[in-house]
């Protein structure tokens, strides 16, 4: 047990500041270290490559106009079918989580008395 009062010695011992650690006139602050800077650095050369794909597409609006309407309609056919399937699980999702459903198979209210 020597080890635990020297350990409970030790945090009487250090003074955390006042109030509120982030706000305030005794607020901790951290020094600015290199390993800050080269990480704020990459994160703005990662927003300036994002702004660089968004602003220049992979496909421009001519080339978009040139693709053939076949092909626009096969893209829409694709997204009504994913969207009637999305919405076949929705319901079928639902009707798992009716009350009936619940109460038949759970609490035995579809049993008979004999």
């Amino acid at each position: 047990m020597p080890t635990l009062v020297k350990l409970a010695t030790y945090f009487k011992k250090v003074q955390l500041p006042k109030g509120r650690i982030d706000r305030g006139k005794y607020r901790i602050v951290r020094n600015v270290t290199q390993l800050d800077i080269a990480n704020v650095r990459r994160d703005v050369d990662r927003e300036r490559r994002n702004m660089f794909y968004l602003r220049n597409p992979f496909v421009s609006v001519k080339e978009l106009d040139s693709v053939p309407k076949q092909e626009r309609q096969l893209g829409k056919v694709c997204i009504e079918k994913h969207r009637e399937k999305q919405i076949g699980k929705f319901l079928k999702c639902q009707e798992s989580r009716k009350i009936e459903v619940f109460l038949k198979s759970r609490l035995g209210t579809a049993d008979k008395w004999e």
